[in-house]
C-alpha cells in the first residue's frame, strides 16, 4: 500500500489536532483555518541559531474545518434527517485520514471530525455536501472549497480551471503540473542554499530512511547489548531498587486514573457519571459483557431517558414521585435496587482507589528497607576492596570517557513525487475534466433561464444535425436505422441567442 504522506507530515497533522483539542476555538483566534504552517522550518528566516531539519519542506500545510469552533453556537446539520437537534459535538471524533485539497501551487490537506447524531445512530463528516446544503444560509461564502468524494480543491484553482475556457482538460493539467515542478525547484534551491550556509541539521547514518526515530537493526542490536551489559555491572540492591521504582510509576498511573474517573461534579466527563446513553449501545451490542447496571436493559435505561434521568448519579437523586416504577407487588423494589448497583458502582472505584494507596504504601516502605541495606553495603565496602589491586582502584576512580556520538551526514532532498518525500501533487486530466463538466450542470439551467427571458422577433433560425459514423441500430428483421440528433438554433436581431 502507497503511503498517504511522510512522517514529519503524520507528526504535524497529530500536533496540529492535540492542540485543537487542547485550546479548542482559541486556537483560531490568531490563525487561518484555511492556511495553518507548522512551525520552524523553512517558513522562517536563516538567521536563527537552531538548524532546519530536512523534513520540513515536506510537510503540507493544512486547513482545519471544525464549524462549531469556528462560527460560534452553529451545530452542523445531519444529512440523513435534516436536523441538528440530536447531534453531538462533544462526543466528535477526528476522520481516520485528512482530505487530500489540491491548490495551484502546491496541495494541502483538508482536515475535519465525524459528528455523531443520536436519532439517526450515524456518523458524518463536517464537509458533509448534504449537511453543507442544509446549512448554507449560515455557511455561505465561508467555505468556498470544492468537494469531490477522494479530494477538495481551493477556491484560488477552481477560478483557474473554470475561467480557462479556451483550454483543454489535458493543456489545464500540464500547466498545473509545470506550476508544481517550478514549486519543486525553488524548494530545491532553498535547500541548497541552506546547506551552503550550514543550516541543515544532519541525519544520523545508523536509522531508518523514512523514519529517523527508527534505528537499524545493527544499531539496535548493538544498543539492546550495551543496556544488557550495564544491567548486569549494577548490584542486586540497585536492580530492586530500580525494579520498586518502577512498580510504584505504575500505581501512581493508576491512581491518577482512578481518581479522575471518581469526578462527578458538574464540570466533570459524562462517562464518569455513567451516561444511560453510551450505556444503551453498549447493551444493544452482544459482544458487550461485563457491563454495570446488569439489572437495567435498553429499554429501561431508555424509560430512565425519558423522565430526565441521564446517568447515574442522577438515578441515586431520583425520586419517583409520579410513580413511574412503582409496582403494587414490589412497590419501589425495582428503583431501590437500581440505586444499590448504581452505587455499587461507585463503591467498588473507591474501594480500588484505597488498595491502590495501600499498594503504594507497601511499596514505598520495601525501599525505605532497600535504602538501608544500601547504606550498610556502602559502609562496609571500603573493608572489602581492601584487599584489591591499586590499579582496580585506579581505573575506577578515573573519569569515564563520553561516549561518542553516532556520525551524522546530510540528507539528500526528496524527487518530486516521493511518497513519503517532498511527495507534490496534481491535479490529472480526468480531475480537471470533472471539474468542467460540474460546472457546465451548475451553469446549464440558469443559462437556459436567461434564454427564456430574452424577448424580440426572431431573426434567424439555425437547424442542424449529426447523424453517427459507424453506428447501426436494428429495430427488426432487415430494418436499421443510423442514430442522429437535431439542434434547432434561433436569435434575435441583436443576435442573441433564444432557444
Amino acid at each position: 500500500m502507497v503511503a498517504r504522506y511522510g512522517e514529519a507530515q503524520r507528526l504535524f497533522i497529530k500536533a496540529v489536532r492535540e492542540e485543537i483539542t487542547l485550546k479548542q476555538e482559541r486556537y483560531f483566534h490568531q490563525k487561518d483555518w484555511r492556511n495553518i504552517t507548522p512551525y520552524g522550518g523553512k517558513y522562517v528566516g536563516l538567521n536563527t541559531p537552531k538548524k532546519i531539519d530536512v523534513d520540513s519542506f515536506y510537510v503540507k500545510p493544512m486547513a482545519v474545518w471544525i464549524p462549531p469552533l469556528l462560527i460560534a453556537g452553529h451545530i452542523p446539520s445531519c444529512p440523513h434527517c435534516k436536523k441538528n437537534t440530536h447531534v453531538d459535538v462533544e462526543s466528535a471524533r477526528w476522520v481516520s485520514f485528512p482530505k487530500l485539497l489540491f491548490g495551484i501551487k502546491h496541495h494541502r490537506y483538508l482536515d475535519t471530525k465525524m459528528y455523531p447524531c443520536r436519532a439517526c445512530k450515524c456518523e458524518f463528516t463536517g464537509y458533509n455536501k448534504q449537511s453543507l446544503e442544509c446549512d448554507a444560509k449560515e455557511l455561505v461564502g465561508y467555505f468556498n472549497f470544492y468537494l469531490a468524494t477522494k479530494y477538495a480543491v481551493d477556491d484560488e484553482l477552481y477560478s483557474f480551471i473554470v475561467n480557462s475556457p479556451d483550454s483543454s482538460p489535458a493543456r489545464i493539467a500540464q500547466h498545473l503540473q509545470r506550476i508544481s515542478s517550478d514549486n519543486y525547484f525553488n524548494d530545491y534551491q532553498y535547500y541548497l542554499y541552506a546547506v551552503r550556509a550550514s543550516k541543515i541539521k544532519g541525519t544520523p547514518s545508523n536509522v531508518s530512511r523514512h523514519d529517523k526515530r527508527q534505528p537499524q537493526i545493527g544499531a539496535a542490536i548493538q544498543q539492546q547489548i550495551q543496556r544488557e551489559e550495564q544491567t548486569q555491572q549494577q548490584s542486586a540492591m540497585a536492580r530492586l531498587k530500580t525494579q520498586l521504582w518502577g512498580e510504584m510509576r505504575n500505581l501512581r498511573f493508576k491512581l491518577i486514573s482512578i481518581e479522575a474517573s471518581l469526578d462527578v461534579s458538574a464540570d466533570g466527563p459524562a462517562r464518569n457519571k455513567l451516561d444511560f446513553r453510551t450505556l444503551c449501545e453498549q447493551k444493544r451490542s452482544r459482544n458487550s459483557r461485563d457491563l454495570p447496571l446488569p439489572s437495567l436493559g435498553e429499554g429501561k435505561l431508555r424509560k430512565l431517558i425519558s423522565v430526565g434521568v441521564h446517568n447515574a448519579v442522577e438515578l441515586l437523586d431520583y425520586e419517583d414521585i409520579n410513580r413511574v416504577f412503582y409496582s403494587p407487588r414490589t412497590r419501589d423494589a425495582k428503583l431501590y435496587k437500581w440505586k444499590a448497583e448504581a452505587q455499587e458502582c461507585f463503591d467498588t472505584k473507591r474501594r480500588k482507589r484505597a488498595e491502590l494507596v495501600e499498594a503504594i504504601a507497601a511499596k514505598k516502605d520495601e525501599l525505605k528497607q532497600v535504602d538501608s541495606w544500601t547504606l550498610i553495603e556502602e559502609s562496609i565496602a571500603p573493608a572489602v576492596l581492601e584487599g584489591e589491586d591499586d590499579l582496580s582502584d585506579v581505573e575506577a576512580m578515573q573519569p569515564r570517557a563520553p561516549q561518542p556520538k553516532p556520525p551524522t551526514e546530510l540528507e539528500l532532498f526528496s524527487e518530486m513525487t516521493c511518497p513519503t518525500g517532498y511527495n507534490a501533487r496534481f491535479m490529472s486530466t480526468s480531475q480537471v475534466n470533472s471539474i468542467l463538466e460540474t460546472e457546465f450542470r451548475h451553469r446549464k439551467p440558469m443559462q437556459e433561464a436567461k434564454m427564456m427571458g430574452l424577448s424580440g422577433e426572431i431573426f434567424k433560425m439555425d437547424w442542424s444535425y449529426k447523424i453517427a459514423g459507424k453506428t447501426y441500430v436494428y429495430s427488426g428483421p432487415g430494418v436499421c436505422f443510423r442514430p442522429y440528433t437535431s439542434v434547432l438554433n434561433i436569435q434575435n436581431g441583436d443576435g442573441m441567442t433564444l432557444v
